[in-house]
């Protein structure tokens, strides 16, 4: 791909479409997973996954290095205790000449995580993305609602929210 850029917002819209579109599950982009933003969350209906997007070396191993020395001065590695808090599921999204850094960052840092693979030579946007490596699970504490509210605060208006089944629990 000599000369052409691929950057983080094409990624995230292939893997929303991916998602949405041709697996057909709940996602949206920028939602807090256990005190983190994840680029993209996921809920299946069994598990959640949250997606990094990385365009770049410098970005996948010096971003992920940042968030490992203290995110936000609090001296917490977002990589070494998943928390039950957070998704069940990681995973990295990189374009297709990035495979072998982020295979080697996930040997490093968790063989459980996942990793997509975004290629620009898909006919269709959500065929754009292939599932490299499945990500397994980092914990089984599934709550369906707990994303889904999250997910739907995101996508929808506050109006729809409060008419919602999610909203109203019993």
């Amino acid at each position: 791909m000599a000369g052409k850029e691929i950057h983080s917002g094409q990624i995230k819209e292939a893997l929303m479409h991916y998602f949405r579109y041709k697996r057909g599950w709940v996602c949206s982009d920028e939602v807090y997973s256990g005190g983190f933003i994840g680029d993209i969350v996921v809920d299946t209906g069994k598990y959640t996954i949250e997606v990094e997007v990385k365009t770049s070396k410098g970005d996948l191993v010096q971003g992920e290095a940042k968030k490992m020395t203290g995110w936000h001065g609090r001296g917490k590695n977002k990589h070494d205790e998943w928390s039950k808090l957070r998704t069940n599921k990681f995973a990295l999204c990189v374009p297709a000449e990035l495979k072998e850094v982020a295979e080697e960052w996930i040997a490093k840092t968790n063989k459980k995580y996942g990793l997509y693979i975004y290629s620009d030579k898909g006919w269709q946007i959500q065929d754009r993305i292939f599932t490299y490596k499945r990500g397994g699970m980092l914990h089984k504490n599934y709550d369906p609602k707990k994303y889904l509210y999250k997910i739907a605060k995101r996508l929808s208006s506050i109006r729809a929210l409060q008419l919602s089944t999610i909203n109203n629990r019993k």
